[in-house]
């Protein structure tokens, strides 16, 4: 019996072991999947941000020139790029159902879909123009809301015309005066935070008042209170103050940052503001820089605000950044949008992988129309996508390929004169993407499983040899 016990007892242990392997070897394997699809996701966001600088930055593709501004225009100093309205036409009409010529991709799918904010005439006329304050506000009305601001000791340096502070015509009077608005005009549903960076916390910025909602006289005039006490320090420890802002925002379902600062960050690096935008891109923030007075980090800023997904602003005087339009202009112009690319993906088994991402945009629309808005991918890989491309860069360069694919199914090729589509049957209805091969395409079709296939380019034949 006791020997029996033994048995018994060293199968149990031997059991455990056995359980503490798999759990152990089911981490690792789990840690290692995680690994590869976080390295598939930055090569497909890379690969879709890419796209998307084409896209933008190339007068072949949609940028009114070269660089994607236009010289002397308000513009001039913004992260943006500059689109041309009449290309962005052509696209959504010649490309509304396939890739562009200029920026094909012959492993992914994808489409595109740019849409302008509603605008009113007075914030786009050199003529009517008011002060960033107002380019600013419909972005972030009605959101939680972190405003990262400089008080630093340069902060007490002329600033413009001000005179709601004892520091009558400063900048610190003026980034009152800043805050102030936006206290006055948010809506009841925003909230705000704030934190100050250069006073004497240094390094290491406090929150001056956590997000507040705005839901009433009283709390708008405690919240400007205590902004009056805001009074230039130190140096300048802007990444301190955009870390703070990201981590608070993070933790507080925060929705926006605007970043405010009239010099360089010059204490507390590294890292750099720079870093701490790349560091939290991830996130979704936006970052909504501005430039104040003619000292500012112009291009520090302008990074930032594109790696994060923000707007530049540049202000350099307090007329600049608080003063309302001159004319009261009732005219919007309404939302505009534009979409071309792929309209059909791979489903179910047979996609591998999707990503969106957005850039800030804006479209021209003549010399006094400047619209901003933002350029949007969507960028699939599977099944379909892979091979249709390996017909088409077969087909468009001339050259021979080979290479193994599966299909969990039946995929097929409808051809006509005028156009040919490549098509998976999925749950009973097709699924197609359009071709830009213009040869006759020798291939029918394939059932579900694993193949061999070779292209041979033959006269203005494409035959797709298994």
């Amino acid at each position: 019996m006791k020997g029996q016990m033994s048995i018994l007892v060293k199968g149990i242990y031997l059991i455990l072991i056995l359980i503490a392997i798999a759990i152990v070897m089911n981490r690792i394997t789990s840690i290692q999947l995680t690994s590869s699809q976080q390295e598939m996701v930055l090569r497909q966001r890379t690969k879709a941000d890419s796209i998307l600088q084409t896209l933008a930055g190339n007068v072949n593709c949609l940028a009114y020139e070269e660089k994607g501004n236009l010289e002397g225009s308000i513009l001039e100093l913004s992260s943006h790029r500059l689109l041309d309205k009449k290309k962005l036409d052509d696209f959504s009409s010649q490309f509304s159902d396939i890739q562009p010529s200029c920026a094909r991709d012959f492993s992914s799918g994808y489409r595109v879909r740019v849409e302008t904010l509603p605008v009113n005439v007075s914030s786009i006329e050199k003529s009517t123009k008011g002060g960033v304050f107002w380019d600013i506000l419909p972005l972030i009305n009605g959101k939680k809301v972190v405003f990262v601001l400089d008080v630093s000791g340069s902060m007490s340096d002329p600033g413009g015309k001000c005179d709601v502070d004892v520091m009558k015509d400063t900048k610190i009077c003026c980034l009152k005066l800043f805050m102030y608005g936006f206290i006055d005009e948010m809506s009841e549903d925003s909230k705000i935070a704030v934190f100050p960076f250069g006073d004497e916390n240094g390094c290491n910025p406090q929150l001056l008042f956590p997000f507040t909602k705005l839901d009433g006289t009283s709390t708008r005039e405690d919240l400007k209170n205590k902004i009056s006490f805001l009074s230039p320090y130190d140096g300048t420890p802007m990444s301190s103050g955009l870390q703070k802002g990201f981590e608070y925002a993070l933790a507080n379902g925060g929705e926006a940052i605007v970043l405010l600062t009239d010099g360089q960050e010059n204490i507390c690096r590294p890292p750099t503001s720079i870093d701490i935008a790349n560091n939290y891109k991830h996130t979704g923030i936006p970052v909504y820089t501005v430039a104040y007075g003619s000292e500012a980090d112009v291009k520090v800023l302008q990074e930032v605000a594109s790696i994060t997904g923000g707007m530049f602003f540049d202000a350099r005087t307090c007329e600049e950044l608080v003063s309302k339009p001159k004319e009261k202009v009732e005219a919007i112009i309404p939302p505009m949008v534009w979409e071309f690319g792929d309209v059909e993906f791979s489903e179910k088994e047979a996609l591998k992988s999707t990503i969106s991402v957005s850039i800030p945009v804006d479209v021209f629309v003549d010399e006094s129309t400047r619209i901003p808005g933002k350029m949007s991918i969507t960028l699939v890989n599977g099944e379909l996508e892979e091979f249709r491309g390996f017909i088409d860069k077969s087909c468009l360069t001339g050259k021979d390929f080979q290479d193994s694919f599966s299909f969990h199914y039946p995929i097929s090729l409808d051809q006509t004169a005028s156009e040919k589509k490549l098509c998976l049957e999925i749950s009973g209805r097709k699924v197609c993407q359009k071709l830009a091969c213009q040869k006759t395409i020798d291939f029918s079709s394939l059932t579900p499983g694993s193949y061999r296939i070779y292209s041979k380019n033959e006269d203005n034949v494409l035959k797709v040899i298994v």
